[in-house]
C-alpha cells in the first residue's frame, strides 16, 4: 500500500505530491448480491444504461462514469478523489523524482494556485519566475474559468514543447508573462551546505523516494567537517509527499522513540511507526525549521523530532494537513480511487490535522531595518532593497531572519 502526506494537491508541474499515499490492494472483495452495496451499485448500473439508450443524444459514456464516480466522492474530505489513468500516471511521476516539464512546485488551495517552489536549473527559474508568483493562466487559459486541478494537468507535454505562463506576483502593477520550453526534470530534493566551520545546513523540498537516500549521502558529506556541532534542517515551504520517504528521513536523525502514530476506521490504519537504532548523525545539536507552508510528511518530520526532544523547532505554526490518503486500484488501467484513511498524531499523541506543529521559538519570516545607517550584522548573504516610508528612507533587508535566528542559537546555545 502507498501512502501520501501532503496538503491538498501540490504540483511539480506534472505530478501531485503533498498526500500520503498508499498504494493498497484491489479494495474490492467479492460481495454477496442482496449486499447494500451491490444493490446500490446497482441501481447507479441501471441509470447509466438507461441514459444510454434512451437519451436523446448520444453522450460520452466513459465521461458520464467518470462524472459519476467524482459526484460520489464529492462528498467526502478535500483529499479524497478519484484519479483517471493520465492522473494517477501524473502522480506517479512526481513521486519518483523525475518528469518533463519546467520545474515549478506548486500549492493549490480554494482561491488561488501559488508557486512555492522552482527547481535548480529548470525552465521556469531561469525564465524568472519565482517562488510566491500566483497562477494566472496557462497556454491563455484563465484559471478563474477552469478547475485548477484539471488545468495544472495540462502542464505536462512533451520535451521541448512551449508552455505559456502568466502570473501576478505582489508589488507589480502588471501580469507577466513567460513561455517555457518543456524539459526532463530531475527532481533533488535535498541541498546542502556549510554555514560556517561548526554549523550544517541541509534543505528538504519535498518527500520523494529519491528523498532519503539524497539526505543520507548529504549527511554522510556534511559529517566530513571535524568541527561539525550543528545542524539546521530547513523543512519551510516543503508540502509533504509520500509517507515511507517521511517516515525513513526522520529515522535517520533518531535512535529510538515514536516517530508517529496514524488512527483510522479499520485495523490496519492503526500503527505506531517507532525509529530503528542507529542515527546517522549523533552528538550534535540540530534546528528545523518550519513555516505556514510546511505540511505533511514535513510535519511528520518536525514533529517526530520536536516529540523526541532531538531538535528545537524555529519558525511560523506549520500548514496542519494530518491525514493520509491510500490508492486503491479501481479496475485494471482504470485509475485509482484515492481516499483518506487514517489520521496522524506527533509521538506526543497531538493532533496535526487543521492545527499544525507549533515551533518551540516562533520567529517571523523577515524584519524591517529603519535606518540605513544601521549595520547589518548577518552571517548569510543578504538581498537588501531601498524603499521610503514617506520622506524618511530604509532599509528593507530580505534577509532569511528565521535562519538566522537558528544559526545564532546554535552557535551561542543557553
Amino acid at each position: 500500500m502507498q501512502h501520501l502526506l501532503s496538503r491538498s494537491w501540490t504540483f511539480f508541474i506534472g505530478l501531485a505530491t503533498g498526500m500520503m499515499l498508499t498504494l493498497a490492494g484491489s479494495g474490492l472483495a467479492s460481495k454477496p448480491q442482496d449486499s447494500p452495496a451491490f444493490q446500490d451499485a446497482a441501481r447507479i448500473y441501471s441509470i447509466l444504461q438507461q441514459i444510454r439508450e434512451f437519451y436523446v443524444d448520444e453522450v460520452a459514456y466513459d465521461a458520464l462514469v467518470d462524472d459519476a464516480i467524482s459526484a460520489i466522492v464529492s462528498h467526502l474530505d478535500r483529499h479524497s478523489d478519484y484519479l483517471d489513468r493520465n492522473e494517477f500516471a501524473h502522480l506517479t511521476d512526481v513521486t519518483s523524482g523525475e518528469y518533463a516539464g519546467v520545474g515549478m512546485e506548486l500549492a493549490i488551495t480554494e482561491q488561488e494556485v501559488t508557486i512555492v517552489n522552482l527547481f535548480p536549473g529548470s525552465p521556469a527559474l531561469e525564465a524568472g519566475v519565482v517562488a510566491g508568483d500566483r497562477v494566472i493562466s496557462v497556454d491563455g487559459q484563465l484559471l478563474a474559468d477552469s478547475d485548477a486541478e484539471t488545468l495544472l494537468m495540462g502542464m505536462r507535454g512533451p520535451a521541448g514543447s512551449l508552455m505559456h505562463l502568466t502570473v501576478q506576483r505582489e508589488g507589480e502593477p502588471e501580469l507577466l508573462n513567460f513561455a517555457l520550453e518543456r524539459r526532463q526534470i530531475d527532481v533533488k530534493s535535498v541541498s546542502q551546505r556549510m554555514l560556517n566551520d561548526a554549523t550544517a545546513y541541509l534543505k528538504i523540498n519535498s518527500f520523494t523516494q529519491t528523498t532519503p537516500q539524497e539526505v543520507a549521502t548529504a549527511l554522510k558529506e556534511l559529517a566530513l567537517a571535524p568541527q561539525l556541532s550543528g545542524l539546521i534542517l530547513d523543512l519551510r515551504d516543503n508540502p509533504g509527499g509520500l509517507l515511507d520517504s517521511a517516515l525513513e528521513v526522520a529515522d535517520l536523525f533518531l535512535d529510538e522513540g515514536v516517530i508517529v502514530k496514524t488512527r483510522g476506521r479499520y485495523y490496519e490504519a492503526n500503527v505506531i511507526y517507532f525509529a530503528n537504532t542507529g542515527e546517522k548523525i549523533s552528538g550534535i545539536s540540530i534546528a528545523v525549521l518550519i513555516n505556514g507552508r510546511s505540511a505533511s510528511a514535513a510535519e511528520i518530520v518536525a514533529g517526530a523530532l520536536q516529540g523526541n526532544r532531538r531538535a528545537t523547532v524555529f519558525g511560523e505554526q506549520s500548514f496542519g494537513k494530518g491525514s493520509i490518503q491510500s490508492l486503491f486500484p479501481v479496475q485494471p488501467g482504470e485509475g485509482v480511487l484515492k481516499l483518506t484513511t487514517a489520521h496522524y498524531f506527533t509521538p506526543d499523541g497531538l493532533a496535526i490535522d487543521g492545527k499544525g506543529i507549533t515551533p518551540d521559538r516562533f520567529v517571523p519570516s523577515q524584519v524591517v531595518l529603519e535606518s540605513l545607517l544601521t549595520p547589518i550584522i548577518n552571517p548569510l548573504p543578504l538581498n537588501t532593497v531601498v524603499a521610503y516610508q514617506g520622506e524618511k528612507k530604509i532599509q528593507i533587508a530580505n534577509q532569511d531572519n528565521q535562519l538566522r535566528t537558528a544559526l545564532q542559537a546554535l552557535d551561542h546555545p543557553d
